[in-house]
C-alpha cells in the first residue's frame, strides 16, 4: 500500500527540531545531547515516541527526506495512535507482531533483534489494518500502532 501521510489515526503533538543528519519521514527519532534530532540509534533501545512526519506546509511528501540542519516536523505520538513508520528492508510481518528500533531509524520485529542485544522497549505492533507482508525489498512504510 502506498501511503500519502505518516500520521494515520489517533492523538499526537507536533514539535520541530533541527536535523543532525538525513531524516526520512516515518523514522523513529531521538534527541541528541546538542538538542538536534536524528534517527534513533540503539537497536531495541528505549525511545520516546518521536516520529518524523512529512513537511506538508513546505510542499514535501513522505518521499522527501530532511537534510542536516533542516527543521524537522515530528510527531510525539500518544499510545494507541497509528503511524506509518519505516520497517527495515528484509523484514517479514503480520498484524499484531511487536516491533522495536532497528538502530537506524527503522523498525524490526522483536524476534529479529541481533544476538546479544538486550531489548529494552517495544515501540508498537503492526496494525490490524496492515496486510501480512513478505520480505521487504527496501525500507517500507507500514502501519504501526504505538504502545
Amino acid at each position: 500500500m502506498a501511503y500519502r501521510r505518516i500520521h494515520n489515526k489517533g492523538d499526537w503533538r507536533h514539535e520541530e527540531l533541527l536535523a543532525a543528519g538525513t531524516i526520512t519521514p516515518g523514522m523513529l527519532l531521538e534527541v541528541t545531547t546538542s538538542g538536534t534530532i536524528r534517527a534513533h540509534a540503539t537497536e531495541g533501545g528505549c525511545a520516546e515516541r518521536l516520529i518524523a512526519v512529512e513537511d506538508a506546509l513546505q510542499g514535501q511528501t513522505v518521499d522527501d527526506d530532511y537534510s542536516a540542519s533542516d527543521v524537522v516536523s515530528m510527531a510525539v505520538a500518544a499510545p494507541g495512535a497509528v503511524f506509518n513508520m519505516l520497517m527495515k528492508k528484509g523484514e517479514t510481518g503480520s498484524p499484531g507482531q511487536e516491533v522495536v528500533s532497528a538502530g537506524d531509524g527503522t523498525l524490526i520485529l522483536v524476534d529479529n533483534i541481533s544476538t546479544g542485544t538486550t531489548m529494552a522497549q517495544v515501540i508498537g505492533r503492526i496494525d490490524a489494518s496492515e496486510a501480512a507482508f513478505g520480505a521487504l525489498a527496501a525500507d517500507t512504510l507500514k502501519a504501526i500502532r504505538i504502545v
